[in-house]
């Protein structure tokens, strides 16, 4: 299962939560929110709240768990939005730039793999696919 925006406690309490790191650079409501949160009924191994050092913080989560068909990676990701830390958070950002880097680094993330474990990537991605215009009906 995959949360985003949500706090560990919100997930059953009969398997393993791994989390997103708490510096996505944005005060928290609630102590224990994080961007994105993973949970199986499995444990976790090679859990990883990095990537890499170039994707913007507190917003990836990975971790392999056993399935019936064996191994599998889950990628949580919370892309940040168009306007992350323009004019609010830390407002040193251009539109979509976080977004932008985040998606540059993780492509970069899966090209570098060099196991065969079977991987998805799962989370808020906070854009319409396929793009979309939107008119005054969407209100």
């Amino acid at each position: 299962m995959c949360l985003t925006e949500g706090e560990p406690d919100l997930c059953p309490p009969n398997g393993y939560t791994i989390t997103s790191s708490n510096e996505h650079g944005y005060t928290s409501r609630r102590g224990g929110q994080r961007k994105v949160l993973l949970w199986s009924q499995q444990e976790w191994d090679n859990v990883d709240e990095i990537g890499n050092s170039g994707l913007p913080p507190g917003r990836y989560i990975s971790g392999v768990t056993d399935t019936n068909l064996g191994p599998l990676r889950i990628i949580g990701v919370c892309i940040p939005w168009s306007h992350a830390h323009v004019s609010t958070g830390r407002r040193d950002r251009q539109l979509w730039q976080d977004h932008l880097t985040f998606l540059e680094e993780l492509e970069s993330l899966l090209n570098r793999r060099s196991d065969d474990i079977d991987t998805i990537v799962v989370g808020d991605f906070n854009q319409r696919i396929p793009p979309t215009t939107c008119t005054e009906d969407c209100f």
